[in-house]
């Protein structure tokens, strides 16, 4: 009698294969590169009755006598068995769900990451008390993990560009916030080619439908030309 209490809950999960997990389908990739071919979600149910028709023989012939040597030879003990192996298959689906429309970067809760693209055609120094001193290359990124046990942190960083940029003023100072399981992204550029700016981006999450999200970064001095 109390098998067949999760039986509601089964058949409700199962039936998502004709309805959630096809629109699950059509956010992931489906091309199978070896074969130059990509599979459709809806295309996915014809795997099941060609699956029953292999595993009826594989199951008799070879499963079963391997279940019975390891005590596995009653209805009930069967049904635990594959009872067991259903919900793993759930579980992977729902991860698979949680990977799609998850975030892009996931920290530890102890850790902030601190990031700075460098727009410009040059190499630049950054150093802080927090931070340390680092250089980037040019129109390159860089990024450090640092531990925040309990409080997010601030530092005032010294930003020196090459001078074979030819800026007007090549130094900066300011203040950056390091923020506990956030990503902390500046972007490092210049204003008509006068003043240096480090402007705060916004925190680049993945979007709830799955798809990809493109950011463009570009310098102010660039607009109009």
């Amino acid at each position: 009698m109390y098998l067949l209490i999760p039986i509601p809950l089964l058949y409700t999960l199962f039936d998502q294969q004709g309805s959630r997990w096809i629109l699950q389908g059509t956010l992931m990739n489906g091309k199978i590169d070896f074969l130059n071919w990509s599979i459709k979600p809806d295309q996915v149910h014809f795997i099941n009755p060609l699956f029953v028709l292999v595993f009826i023989p594989l199951f008799n012939g070879v499963v079963y006598p391997i279940l019975y040597k390891i005590g596995i030879n009653t209805p009930l003990k069967k049904v635990t068995l594959g009872g067991l192996f259903t919900v793993s298959s759930f579980v992977c689906a729902a991860v698979v769900q949680y990977i799609i429309i998850g975030q892009t970067l996931i920290l530890p809760s102890n850790e902030g990451q601190f990031r700075i693209i460098n727009n410009f055609d040059c190499e630049v120094t950054i150093s802080g008390s927090l931070i340390g001193n680092f250089s980037i290359e040019p129109l390159n990124v860089f990024h450090i993990n640092y531990s925040l046990e309990e409080f997010n942190k601030t530092d005032v960083i010294s930003i020196h560009v090459n001078p074979t940029c030819q800026l007007k003023t090549r130094i900066l100072k300011q203040r950056v916030f390091i923020i506990k399981e956030r990503v902390s992204s500046y972007f490092l550029t210049s204003k008509n080619n006068d003043a240096i700016e480090l402007i705060h981006l916004n925190e680049f999450k993945k979007l709830k439908s799955g798809n990809s999200n493109l950011r463009i970064s570009y310098s102010h001095h660039l607009l109009g030309k």
